[in-house]
């Protein structure tokens, strides 16, 4: 998006939306590799189980005394060792580390699919890649114990070779998949959408809340909305939003973007942003393309 641009949307989503990074260059994978998503281990985690159920429980001497996001942090970041143990053991089976998240308990890294038996087990490879195989999934992979106190979960994207081409060019959906295109169907008579004015009047909405003094966090799969169609959406129906927003793209993202799901993060930003037009909006986007669970972002 040019500052020279003639667009007016584009250059007011300049000043309202400060994009936290650019789609990162997609990872070097080879045509046989899988993505490894690490979850470390938290620092105090049976400590911060057992806190959790102090300061929720009405008889304890702690309840309601929650931890601020510095002590928190101090409970949670991983042993400073943990990363580096983790990240030299999986480098000596050719693992190479790819971009990671701001959150210092998940690693990312490329591995050949046909090491996958030599890392973590015969069993696991079977599982992983042998459809036709009836065995049940062992309870615990082949991890050295140096190195196992340290990982709370391994996850593996893979879907044979459909899935590490979607990664390798950047493909949002297989041919197989539900198409990008939404048939058009008639219009039933006396129909409209409805508007923010719409639902507010109709479940009440007190006018004196506008959202103001909150920040509403939103987390997007795989698509980030674009700047343009939030300001068209809210000038169009006469929002004067007076929060900030920003887009944070989190961990490894890879080129092109599914146009339904840009869409759907879109319509998810322009409610909130038209029904609190005061809060302040942060969308978080992580790329479920390679990430194998989102949710540990």
């Amino acid at each position: 998006m040019s500052p020279a641009s003639d667009d007016p949307y584009a250059q007011r989503a300049q000043t309202v939306v400060d994009d936290g990074g650019a789609l990162g260059a997609p990872p070097e994978l080879g045509p046989d590799d899988v993505v490894l998503t690490l979850l470390l281990q938290e620092a105090r985690a049976s400590d911060l189980h057992e806190l959790a159920d102090q300061i929720s429980d009405p008889q304890s001497p702690q309840y309601g005394q929650y931890l601020d996001r510095e002590a928190l942090a101090k409970w949670v970041v991983p042993d400073e060792e943990a990363e580096q143990v983790v990240t030299a053991w999986l480098m000596d089976f050719g693992v190479r580390p790819l971009p990671g998240l701001p959150n210092a308990q998940v690693l990312f890294f490329a591995a050949p699919k046909a090491r996958i038996g030599e890392i973590f087990g015969k069993q696991a490879e079977r599982w992983l890649f042998d459809h036709n195989s009836d065995r049940a999934q062992r309870m615990e992979w082949k991890i050295p114990r140096r190195v196992a106190g340290y990982i709370e979960s391994v996850q593996i994207v893979h879907d044979n070779h459909s899935q590490n081409v979607c990664l390798r060019e950047g493909q949002w959906l297989s041919s197989e998949s539900v198409p990008d295109t939404v048939h058009d169907l008639p219009e039933p008579e006396g129909v409209r959408g409805l508007t923010p004015a719409d639902v507010a009047r109709i479940y009440e909405f007190p006018t004196a809340f506008s959202g103001k003094g909150e920040t509403i966090a939103l987390l997007m799969l795989g698509s980030a909305p674009d700047p343009k169609d939030l300001e068209k959406f809210w000038d169009a129906h006469g929002i004067k939003r007076g929060g900030w927003t920003q887009i944070v793209r989190l961990g490894p993202q890879m080129p092109g973007q599914s146009s339904l799901g840009q869409l759907e993060a879109a319509m998810t930003a322009e409610w909130a942003g038209a029904m609190a037009p005061d809060a302040n909006l942060v969308i978080y986007v992580v790329d479920e393309r390679a990430v194998a669970n989102p949710w540990t972002t």
